[in-house]
């Protein structure tokens, strides 16, 4: 009956789709005289809003446009404006070659804004969304951070308010990859050393857009077994423009523009204020969370063909903490972090282009605490990483019908871990851990349309690591298949890894002897696969139902024990996980409304070991429904609304110490499990003009005071070791103001 039931919703989707015939408009731009391609060229469709950009290739698409007679026009800096007028039939797609006359005189007043065009190779056939600048800038609830602001997205799990990170389809933090132009972040967090990662270390203004992908991303990118974070940043304006703006926690200040003809830059800075208001208005000695940024990035056209791109960020954060109420004695935090790319783009041939990165990151994280006599704890860990990359990447693309795409990647790892405590009774523990190692990689894809529904991607990635000798071969294969213009199916599968390195597998109260016991750990598996199916009602409104599977092995887990008086975390990787569910999607935009709204059902199940019955982790949601609107009204004036209600969040109660045959004492978790809701709903009251935008926000409407998680701790009473938990919370409700301005 159930199957029936199915079948008979299928029919009727069909059925409403089979009317609604959309085209695509696609083609190459050319220099006239050269016939060279021109990339970077505005292409718009005009009195609709629908615009591209051109790639190094010249080549552009815009999707989903009705039959109608339109206007298309072409701008680039430098080159004379072309309008051309064209027919679009049922269910007929247009090709345009067009060609574009250079000016003697060049213009920098042409800020048209588009999509950054993007390759049927890169662009994946589900479990996708693409996240424009505005929308990070204007999501409530989302601090105008970037990773946060991935939170209100269908399918992504946020359980901590205070904190950026966020789990994807049973995958934790650890395990997404997050890249800046296609470079993997070693560490993007903020409040790396206090373990919460508050914000992201990404300055919301430099941003362009960002791609979301949940999960089976390309081959290109490897060595994370979760979703994928791409972000892009932007390079610079044709004319110069300041922009300063202010909200809850940070002053910005950017500033972008043309340097000479063909070299743009783009120049940020941020930092926290609160710290300075909060140390003149208390006498305690203390210092709250504080961060800056600085942000600068040049973009040189050298040719028509070649262009080189620079990139720097520098960043610290700290925290202070002395004799105040809640603690006595002193508490230090602080982090730096260091990030130095070149990117250089072009092509060789109207068929053949390249990218070459290179880079540098450099990551320092430091925790110390002093606490009085009474307490006989001393405390030291800081922890040090610096990475060396270079990718070179081409891509090969004879026809429209196939692409390929091969490259490789070299990067040298250099981490060190330092530990000096005391541990009750003064007993010292003390321990160093260097690693040096090189990690390989090669990856191979094609896209090929075998017909004008039927897409198909293979990839194939071969990864090594010289710290643990390990090789894998990760295969990856995805189609869609357009049944109807407004119909279509799509499916993906793929193995992914991840080598266990300091920053993702080991707790900073074990970095002792982690290099010996790091060799001997596999490489983490992911074994991906899911299904969606997509129906556009409209123009404006389209629905999407999307199933998965996944199944983890070698994951991480730790053990805590005690000898004596000596704690200590050993990792193992015989964890497993198994993942399960299914996002149904609706979206509808309009001029004056976008909506978005998901609900996902999932089971998630894990167990430490083979010999240990299947538990519910504590990233499982069970149920989880996310609703996002944005609500234009008069001119200026607009509404934004993200509520997020989940359930099922298991956390595992800790039932005591046993002590074990070799007479060690592990900490023990029970088979029973506590669960609790999710509730946050964030509304944004907001004033946009061409130069001005101010907002009035409140965080958590409801005021529920949503748990949040348990928080476990031991203390030894006399000869006992005893165990509390305590409850955290969610943020309580808050307003917030904030604006900004660009000149």
């Amino acid at each position: 009956m159930l199957i029936k039931k199915l079948h008979i919703l299928l029919f009727c989707i069909v059925l409403s789709c089979n009317g609604i015939l959309a085209a695509q408009i696609s083609g190459t731009v050319k220099d006239s005289l050269a016939q060279t391609p021109l990339p970077h060229v505005n292409v718009f469709i005009k009195d609709i809003g629908i615009g591209a950009q051109t790639d190094s290739l010249g080549k552009f698409k815009l999707d989903k446009i009705n039959p109608g007679n339109y206007l298309i026009c072409f701008q680039r800096v430098g080159y004379k404006p072309l309008d051309k007028s064209i027919i679009v039939e049922n269910n007929k797609s247009v090709y345009l070659n067009v060609n574009l006359l250079e000016l003697p005189l060049k213009s920098s007043n042409i800020t048209i804004e588009g999509n950054r065009w993007v390759s049927p190779l890169q662009q994946p056939f589900l479990s996708h969304y693409s996240v424009e600048a505005k929308e990070i800038q204007n999501a409530p609830g989302g601090f105008e951070d970037p990773l946060k602001t991935v939170q209100n997205y269908p399918g992504v799990i946020s359980r901590n308010d205070y904190t950026s990170n966020f789990f994807i389809r049973g995958s934790s933090p650890d395990q997404q990859a997050i890249a800046l132009d296609g470079l993997l972040l070693q560490n993007p967090y903020r409040g790396r050393a206090l373990g919460f990662g508050g914000l992201s270390i990404l300055n919301p203004d430099v941003i362009e857009n960002m791609d979301l992908t949940l999960g089976g991303f390309s081959a290109i990118h490897g060595n994370r077994m979760g979703g994928l974070i791409d972000i892009h940043t932007k390079d610079g304006a044709n004319n110069w423009q300041n922009k300063i703006a202010v909200n809850l926690l940070t002053a910005r200040y950017l500033l972008e523009g043309p340097v000479t003809q063909n070299i743009k830059t783009v120049f940020s800075i941020r930092r926290t204020y609160y710290d300075w208001f909060i140390k003149n208005l208390t006498s305690e000695k203390v210092s709250y969370p504080h961060f800056y940024d600085l942000y600068g990035k040049a973009t040189w056209a050298i040719s028509d063909r070649h262009v080189l791109r620079l990139i720097g960020i520098y960043g610290g954060e700290g925290t202070k903490l002395a004799n105040i109420d809640q603690f006595e004695g002193q508490f230090f935090s602080s982090s730096t972090n260091c990030l130095a790319y070149g990117m250089l783009n072009g092509y060789l041939s109207s068929s053949f282009n390249y990218q070459l990165i290179g880079a540098y990151q450099a990551n320092h994280d430091s925790l110390s605490s002093l606490i009085s006599d009474n307490y006989d704890y001393n405390s030291y860990f800081e922890i040090q990483s610096k990475q060396w990359s270079g990718k070179l990447k081409f891509n090969w693309e004879p026809n429209d019908d196939k692409i390929f795409s091969a490259g490789f990647q070299v990067i040298r790892n250099k981490q060190r871990a330092n530990i000096n405590t005391n541990f009750y009774a003064n007993n010292p523990v003390t321990g160093q851990s260097i690693q040096d190692y090189k990690i390989l990689a090669a990856f191979l894809e094609n896209y090929t349309l075998l017909n004008p529904a039927l897409e198909f991607k293979l990839g194939m990635r071969w990864d090594y690591s010289e710290l643990n000798k390990q090789k894998v071969l990760s295969p990856r294969l995805s189609f869609r298949w357009n049944i109807f213009r407004s119909l279509n199916i799509s499916g993906n599968w793929g193995i992914f890894y991840q080598f266990p390195d300091m920053l993702n597998s080991f707790s900073k109260n074990a970095p002792i002897n982690s290099t010996s016991a790091m060799k001997s750990l596999s490489a983490q598996k992911s074994n991906y696969l899911a299904f969606a199916i997509q129906c556009d009602l409209s123009k404006n409104l389209s629905i999407r139902a999307e199933g998965y599977d996944k199944k983890m092995d070698n994951l991480r887990t730790e053990l805590v024990s005690k000898s004596e008086s000596i704690q200590q975390v050993k990792i193992t990787n015989s964890g497993e996980a198994k993942i399960r569910g299914l996002d149904f999607i609706i979206s509808y935009i309009n001029s004056k409304i976008k909506f978005r709204s998901g609900y996902t059902l999932s089971s998630a199940m894990f167990r430490r070991a083979i010999t240990v019955e299947w538990q519910p982790v504590y990233f499982d949601n069970r149920h989880w429904f996310s609703s996002n609107i944005e609500y234009k009204f008069f001119k200026h004036l607009a509404v934004q609304s993200t509520f997020k209600i989940g359930s099922g969040f298991p956390h595992y109660e800790m039932i005591g110490w046993s002590k074990e045959s070799s007479n060690e004492w592990v900490l023990i978790p029970s088979n029973n499990t506590v669960r609790h809701r999710y509730l946050r709903w964030d509304m944004r009251l907001s004033y946009i003009n061409t130069n001005w935008q101010v907002y009035l926000e409140v965080i958590n409407v409801t005021d529920a005071r949503n748990f949040d998680q348990c928080l476990n701790y031991y203390y030894k009473d006399g000869n006992n070791y005893m165990l509390e938990t305590n409850n955290l919370y969610m943020l309580p409700r808050l307003p917030v103001f904030g604006f900004s301005y660009k000149f």
